[in-house]
């Protein structure tokens, strides 16, 4: 379920992922984030660890230089965030 319209632009270095099922949990250090703050829900900052959900990891390797599109999705058990598009850099 979508809370509200949103959107978080960011790039970083893909630091672990762990299969959960049928996707993945990605971890990633931000190095920055291009976001606008008016749609950005998760707000994340440079330096600071951040874990998405990919149901399609693809490609992503550990070590990875990453530009990242995410959003946050929500429902009756709490919020997750959803890696959206990952483009290498």
């Amino acid at each position: 379920m979508l809370i509200k319209p949103n959107k978080t632009e960011l790039e970083g270095c893909v630091t672990a992922i762990q299969q959960r099922g049928l996707g993945a949990d990605v971890d990633l250090i931000v190095t920055r984030n291009t976001s606008d703050p008016a749609i950005d829900f998760i707000q994340p900052q440079p330096g600071v660890g951040l874990r998405l959900y990919s149901s399609e990891p693809g490609d992503l390797v550990v070590g990875a230089k990453v530009r990242i599109e995410a959003r946050l999705d929500g429902g009756p058990f709490g919020q997750r965030a959803i890696l959206v598009s990952a483009t290498p850099l």
